[in-house]
């Protein structure tokens, strides 16, 4: 398992696994002690607090899978900075920080060829729980994202 994790984001550590009969949850945290600012670009090693967060990822033997990140609010030290707190970086997360971006993409290419509704059917039985709605806007992201992309090489 703490292989799976390694291809998110080296710096990930696997505390605890748990299998279940339909949900495999991966407890996990960065073991990197700095962060750097994104305003200042400072490094800091002062957490001001941390929180648990629910991510969804790709499925592993036909069950789901859930990573329980333990993510850190860490404080700026440079006192002329406008950032006061900011979050560590998990550039692995999508635009919504609620599952992978490797999970999206999987979700993207089954969503060629089914409509939102049968997705979500085919989606909750293995994959992931997921509305309707937020393929809808998963789809309409990519949509706006591609015709940025295409604006700018005109």
């Amino acid at each position: 398992m703490e292989e799976i994790l390694k291809t998110l984001d080296e710096e990930l550590e696997l505390l605890e696994s748990r299998v279940g009969e339909k949900r495999i949850i991966l407890k996990t945290k960065r073991v990197s002690e700095w962060a750097k600012c994104p305003v200042c670009g400072q490094l800091t090693q002062k957490v001001h607090s941390w929180y648990w967060k629910h991510v969804a990822d790709l499925p592993a033997m036909g069950k789901m899978v859930i990573l329980e990140v333990q993510r850190r609010l860490f404080l700026c030290t440079n006192p002329d900075c406008s950032q006061k707190r900011f979050s560590e970086p998990m550039e692995y997360l999508n635009w919504s920080g609620k599952r992978t971006r490797r999970l999206d993409n999987l979700i993207e290419k089954i969503a060629a060829n089914h409509s939102a509704h049968g997705l979500e059917k085919i989606l909750r039985n293995d994959i992931v729980d997921i509305s309707d709605d937020s393929i809808l806007r998963l789809i309409k992201k990519k949509e706006s994202n591609q015709h940025a992309l295409h604006d700018t090489s005109e």
